[in-house]
């Protein structure tokens, strides 16, 4: 097995990224410990508590150490065993410095697309990270910038593990637009004509008025 020494974030960072990068152009083998061995001594690092160990975590809250880590989510699907272990080691790292620290890889509708992608392959940690994002401050962690959450909460819901069914009370709490799915930071618009309907914006209410308006009693007036 490979080992992985760990003196800062930077070190265990650089290490798992050079491990995935080593792999690029290579044939699929299910025996690539090192980025396993390096990924599990990130999260080991992530919940180091106590004195010192602020100075060890700072450089994974650098944008370019996080960027590193996102970057691992996008293949994790498709890799041999030893990286789908180390991409759920990510996941979970990230949870963990977004619950703890605030700090969240960079939040854009492709990395929703990547967690649904994660959770049909079977993916134990993209719910932990779900629940994470979705408890997480508005401020620090706004959804709206996933873009449409249908799709995830679909993805969630058919899941029944115990991690999936807490990822999903999360995002059931942050409700969506029902026109474009997003969810929105300031609250939802809530149609004053059947009161059953929600937008993030009047722009969506305005769009989406030509088809709700047959089902909404407003309309039907």
């Amino acid at each position: 097995g490979a080992e992985v020494e760990v003196r800062e974030g930077g070190e265990a960072s650089n290490a798992l990224a050079a491990a995935a990068a080593d792999k690029d152009g290579e044939e699929e083998t299910d025996n690539d410990p090192a980025m396993e061995a390096a990924a599990s001594a990130l999260r080991s690092l992530v919940a180091t508590e106590g004195e010192g160990s602020d100075k060890l975590i700072a450089p994974l809250l650098e944008s370019s150490a996080l960027d590193s880590l996102r970057a691992l989510l996008r293949d994790g699907s498709s890799s041999s065993r030893d990286e789908r272990a180390a991409v759920e080691q990510v996941l979970l790292c990230l949870a963990q410095l977004g619950s703890a620290r605030g700090v969240w890889p960079k939040l854009e509708p492709e990395l929703a697309e990547d967690l649904c992608r994660l959770l049909v392959f079977g993916s134990e940690a993209a719910p932990v990270l779900i629940e994470a994002l979705a408890k997480g401050q508005k401020v620090k962690a706004p959804l709206s910038q996933l873009g449409d959450l249908r799709p995830l909460r679909k993805a969630v819901a058919q899941r029944s593990n115990p991690a999936a069914r807490a990822a999903l009370k999360a995002l059931e709490a942050r409700p969506g637009c029902d026109r474009c799915g997003c969810a929105s930071e300031q609250g939802l618009l809530v149609c004053t004509g059947c009161r059953k309907i929600s937008y993030c914006s009047r722009e969506c209410q305005k769009s989406d008025w030509k088809s709700h308006k047959a089902s909404c009693s407003a309309g039907k007036k």
